[in-house]
């Protein structure tokens, strides 16, 4: 009887996780048609606007958890589609929403990831090395080898909206420098090229003297 009790509550308890897992890469995909559709619209007017940003406000809330990356990945698509579709004091209203989602996806992979990618570059190529010519049945597989394959999918789910990320930086700095100057300080360190363009100053100066 106990094992019984056991066996439904693991299958009560995959059935949720595959719940999740399925929700989340329905979002994704809804969210991608969304940014599909907003860049063929020849016009968004305020009412979608609105729209749009209670769908990211949902997305964030309800999918931040770890492995549900691709309705992330999918929201901040959105948001860069819609920079290229609408006037930058439309966009104002959006950087309160997606800016703190922004700093936590790139918290997150500096804190957890960067170091599993390259900590642990030898490892894994040792281990893809022992498989060539081997053919292994699933059954042969270890639990360390499945855990590890989990952790690889991962960081790769965490590299991809990372990059999401990096884009709508990159998209920001090139189609709106003026809007994004006052985020600038919290994602690039201006500095060092500050300091080179001073010292390429003083020397064009002295090199007049």
């Amino acid at each position: 009887m106990a094992g019984t009790a056991i066996s439904k509550t693991a299958g009560v308890f995959t059935s949720i996780v595959t719940s999740a897992d399925a929700e989340a890469l329905t979002r994704a995909k809804l969210l991608r048609r969304l940014a599909f559709c907003t860049f063929c619209n020849s016009s968004v007017d305020t009412l979608f606007i609105m729209n749009v940003k209670d769908k990211l406000i949902e997305t964030f809330r309800n999918f931040q958890k770890a492995g549900k990356q691709a309705a992330i990945r999918s929201a901040l698509m959105v948001f860069r589609v819609l920079m290229t579709r609408i006037q930058p004091q439309h966009v104002a209203s959006f950087w309160p929403v997606v800016l703190p989602e922004m700093v936590r996806v790139l918290c997150n992979y500096s804190q957890h990831n960067a170091g599993h990618v390259y900590g642990n570059q030898t490892a894994n190529t040792e281990i893809n090395l022992g498989k060539i010519g081997q053919n292994r049945s699933p059954s042969s597989i270890s639990p360390a080898q499945t855990l590890q394959h989990a952790s690889s999918s991962h960081v790769a789910a965490d590299t991809e909206v990372t990059m999401e990320v990096l884009k709508i930086i990159d998209y920001s700095i090139t189609l709106l420098p003026n809007d994004f100057q006052v985020f600038r300080w919290a994602f690039l360190d201006d500095d060092r090229f500050v300091e080179e363009k001073l010292v390429r100053e003083e020397m064009k100066r002295k090199a007049f003297i």
